[in-house]
């Protein structure tokens, strides 16, 4: 078993590829976080696309990427943004469909657009200082989506 931290922010969180943080104010069960490179996203995000399907294999059964990007519970009524099983799941949209995101700590982001074909991937190093904000990364979003036409 790793070694066990009480950790008060993510930056306390030791570099190393994942770690169980436990903070027993908030809960008796710890949290693993793990680190991910864009490449292994953007693989994650590729297999969830493909209804979890790989290289002709079933690897993570459609009926659960369907139940896990559906929307459970509302996140943020303003938005209509829902939350699945670790997934936010935004509004339909004519043009972009079902789409879903994850995010990670700091300003990392897995977003899957079926209907598009798309999975768009943001990550920082979050070892290091950085300024890119939640704003720049919409911006970045809209940048995207204005480029495909």
């Amino acid at each position: 078993m790793k070694k066990m931290y009480n950790c008060k922010s993510y930056e306390d969180i030791p570099d190393t590829d994942g770690v169980y943080q436990y903070e027993k104010e908030k809960s008796k069960y710890p949290a693993y976080h793990f680190r991910m490179s864009a490449y292994d996203m953007a693989l994650f995000g590729m297999l969830y696309l493909r209804n979890g399907l790989w290289n002709g294999k079933q690897i993570i059964p459609g009926d659960w990427i369907k139940k896990s990007t559906t929307a459970h519970s509302v996140a943020d009524p303003e938005l209509g943004l829902g939350y699945g099983y670790l997934w936010y799941v935004l509004p339909e949209d004519p043009v972009i469909g079902k789409s879903y995101l994850h995010t990670g700590a700091g300003i990392h982001m897995l977003a899957i657009f079926p209907k598009l074909k798309l999975v768009l991937i943001h990550r920082v190093d979050t070892g290091k200082p950085y300024t890119f904000t939640q704003a720049n990364l919409f911006e970045l979003w809209d940048l995207v989506f204005a480029a495909r036409n």
